[in-house]
């Protein structure tokens, strides 16, 4: 497959990494020989999801995207345990193996920077520095537990905790009302493309899959405040982003991630949506390459 850049072709292979009893599909753009950006995408697109930004990215990197376990062309295994956080680093990791680098450049991307925040504190003898999107540190998010507008704003997010009745519902008018839903107003997220997802959520076994993310890491007790949730301090240096229209958190969500983050930390409000990735490219690879190039 090959992606149109501004005049230029930049060019991307696809390769299947098998980890246990699982494949991950996965896109590699730029120099093989150039140091390793594993770049994670979110809920609900796939490894498509990086496709503006990933070329550019790779004018100076070698930029892996995977489809993540249970989007795109990826295995789908069944059962919620197969999507907790132990299991998603270890794709990550798998990814890295394959590739034979030991220590990468890790960026993730809404779900893709929940993974992306749990290796940095899990893992981070792995990773040299971390770019997270649009999702703050879970903590951070725990900190809004019993705030009726996040709460409102995470409502559809627990009709995948109540099983096949939330799903049909998210899945009516063969995906159109998802679609319409997350993707609102974004003009630059083509037909095409919104096509491309919908196919991906229609294949067997697909949705259940996606849902599965949720179930496993975004339940009602992230917003009990109730309950206690704590994840070991983050050692790797991490810029923040966060679309300032980004309809899935309250506004003052996007500036409490540093007290977790025992590096480097930084972080830019963007004049975007959630999905600064299609809105945003040039910009969005300009803050990744500034921070990813540092010493």
């Amino acid at each position: 497959m090959a992606a149109l850049w501004y005049g230029q072709m930049m060019r991307s292979t696809t390769s299947t990494v098998p980890n246990a009893e699982i494949d991950l599909h996965v896109v590699e753009w730029g120099d093989p020989s150039a140091e390793l950006v594993i770049a994670l995408h979110g809920w609900p697109d796939s490894s498509r999801g990086w496709s503006h930004v990933a070329p550019l990215l790779a004018e100076r990197f070698r930029v892996i995207t995977p489809d993540n376990r249970g989007f795109g062309s990826s295995s789908k295994p069944i059962g919620t345990d197969q999507y907790r956080m132990a299991e998603l680093i270890g794709d990550v990791m798998a990814i890295a193996d394959w590739a034979e680098v030991e220590r990468f450049h890790l960026v993730g991307h809404d779900f893709g920077a929940a993974v992306t925040w749990a290796a940095a504190s899990f893992a981070p003898q792995r990773i040299r520095r971390a770019v997270t999107m649009a999702a703050p540190h879970v903590q951070v998010m725990h900190q809004a537990a019993g705030n009726l507008r996040q709460i409102t704003k995470s409502t559809y997010t627990f009709l995948m905790n109540i099983g096949e009745a939330g799903e049909r519902l998210l899945m009516a008018e063969d995906f159109g009302l998802l679609e319409r839903f997350v993707f609102s107003d974004v003009a630059e997220i083509s037909i095409d493309d919104r096509e491309a997802y919908k196919a991906q959520w229609r294949q067997p076994g697909a949705f259940t899959a996606m849902a599965e993310w949720y179930r496993a890491h975004f339940t009602p007790d992230l917003l009990n405040p109730d309950i206690d949730i704590q994840l070991p301090t983050a050692t790797v240096p991490i810029r923040y982003l966060h679309g300032a229209k980004d309809f899935a958190f309250v506004p003052y969500r996007e500036m409490a991630n540093a007290e977790f983050v025992a590096a480097d930390y930084d972080e830019f409000v963007l004049d975007t949506s959630h999905w600064m990735l299609y809105e945003a490219p040039e910009r969005v690879a300009e803050l990744v390459l500034d921070w990813l190039e540092r010493d």
